[in-house]
């Protein structure tokens, strides 16, 4: 008999672990979503990327819940926030935000002690959302230790402020660290299966991929997505000299044109003695939208 539940819970893992895409974990508070009746045609949109550094403590070696009661606050002044490593602190942000929506990927593999870590957070409406993991990593005890993480991408759509319908897809990720040659292959094939998922749920829609992508300057993540449309924004002097990792990309769709209108590294962001909240600069982007004709 033992025998027999322990085919059956081996079975059972595989079957809820084995899907190529499950929905993630969101609540929206309805009501704070208002519908204007003069539809507008344009508009902006403030967005952040942020790393949390959001490890349980004794990994992280420091005090997460400490240095999220310090970020949360600061969180409030952007429209859409990204936020990559929320492993251990997801429900204490949850607890100080006042977000519209909340969107969180939290699910779990076989043999993966934890989930992807992604939250995205937005004063607008969510009209779906969706986690799609990875396929491939590099590092269970070295080189970084991402397959400890069921790492992936979190798909969320949400309606353009004041719109009469239309949408924006944000994609928010976290591929594989490091510069091992491991680790490098680990994110082309990541790269992959981010340019697959565009290309399945978001044909057609204008799209904003932000997050810890760990590669900077030129590479495959990169090369990628310049071969599939997407315009990177970043000030000129820290793409030169490929010093960022947490990178913005955009792309126009059919209906919604995007352009990016500044982007900026958020001095904010530090505790009382002026040390950083985190281990990764918070960045952001202002995005103006437009309506278009080719609808």
């Amino acid at each position: 008999m033992p025998g027999l539940v322990a085919v059956f819970s081996a079975y059972l893992c595989l079957m809820l672990f084995s899907a190529p895409w499950v929905r993630a974990a969101a609540h929206e508070d309805a009501s704070q979503s208002t519908e204007d009746p003069a539809p507008a045609q344009s508009g902006s949109l403030s967005v952040l990327n942020y790393n949390v550094h959001g490890l349980p403590a004794g990994f992280a070696r420091d005090r997460p819940r400490w240095r999220v009661e310090r970020i949360a606050p600061l969180l409030s002044a952007y429209e859409v926030v990204a936020l990559q490593e929320t492993f251990s602190v997801h429900k204490a942000l949850d607890a100080r935000l006042q977000f519209a929506s909340a969107v969180h990927a939290r699910e779990r593999r076989c043999g993966v002690p934890s989930g992807p870590g992604l939250s995205t957070y937005a004063s607008l409406p969510v009209v779906e959302s969706l986690f799609v993991p990875f396929r491939h990593c590099h590092g269970v005890f070295a080189h970084a230790n991402d397959c400890l993480a069921n790492k992936g991408l979190l798909l969320t759509r949400i309606k353009l402020p004041g719109a009469a319908a239309e949408v924006v897809d944000f994609y928010n990720l976290h591929l594989d660290a490091g510069g091992h040659p491991g680790d490098e292959a680990a994110r082309a094939k990541q790269a992959e299966v981010l340019i697959e998922a565009i290309s399945k749920h978001s044909a057609g829609h204008a799209v904003v991929i932000v997050g810890d992508i760990n590669e900077s300057g030129q590479g495959p993540v990169s090369e990628a997505l310049n071969e599939h449309g997407f315009q990177e924004s970043c000030e000129r002097s820290p793409c030169e000299q490929g010093s960022a990792i947490e990178r913005f990309y955009i792309r126009s769709g059919l209906g919604v044109a995007l352009r990016a209108m500044s982007w900026s590294s958020e001095s904010a962001f530090v505790d009382e003695q002026g040390r950083p909240l985190s281990d990764h600069p918070a960045l952001a982007l202002k995005l103006h939208w437009s309506i278009t004709e080719a609808r």
